[in-house]
């Protein structure tokens, strides 16, 4: 499996959960019928995770993730989709480093981070339609089917399956 630098924000009770070096606080879990949760162990890292992070990008040029959790009885709910406007900054920043740096294919990993960032945000704030846009504009053609099943995996495994949260219909799919 493939990790992915995560953010998490969980909604419960009105406010929001820390997570630091991957663990739910314990200042944050008082009161609250929340499992042990590491996300760590929800998701764990490959053997050459030290070294290179997503699509054997180097770590320093591996896109990260935020995801946004509700908290609803005892269960994790994804909610990122419900709140677009976080992912917009990261999604305008790439595509404006993508345009400044007149990129039509992205060949290096500077261009690929960029691309990959874009691509991620735009599932985790569910608009897939533009992820898919975004990655055949920018994507090496050679190399795009394969990019694509490694994102499905990355987003449909992982944390979302670990933790049981719902799936999107591209993940049955097996595409976006």
């Amino acid at each position: 499996m493939t990790f992915l630098p995560l953010r998490v924000t969980c909604l419960a009770n009105g406010k929001s959960l820390r997570f630091v070096d991957d663990h739910l606080q314990p200042e944050d879990r008082a009161g609250l019928a929340v499992p042990n949760l590491s996300l760590r162990e929800a998701w764990p890292t490959s053997p050459s995770a030290g070294f290179f992070g997503f699509h054997g990008l180097p770590r320093p040029y591996t896109p990260g993730s935020h995801l946004v959790l509700r908290l609803s009885g005892n269960r994790f709910e994804d909610f990122s989709a419900e709140f677009p406007k976080a992912y917009d900054d990261e999604i305008q920043d790439g595509l404006e480093d993508l345009k400044r740096n007149n990129v039509t294919i992205a060949e290096d990993q500077d261009d690929q981070s960029y691309v990959l960032s874009i691509v991620f945000a735009y599932l985790y704030s569910g608009r897939p339609t533009e992820a898919r846009k975004t990655l055949d504009q920018y994507w090496p053609a050679d190399d795009r089917e394969s990019i694509r099943q490694e994102i499905v995996s990355a987003y449909c495994g992982g944390l979302h399956k670990s933790l049981g949260l719902t799936l999107p219909a591209f993940c049955a799919a097996g595409d976006f």
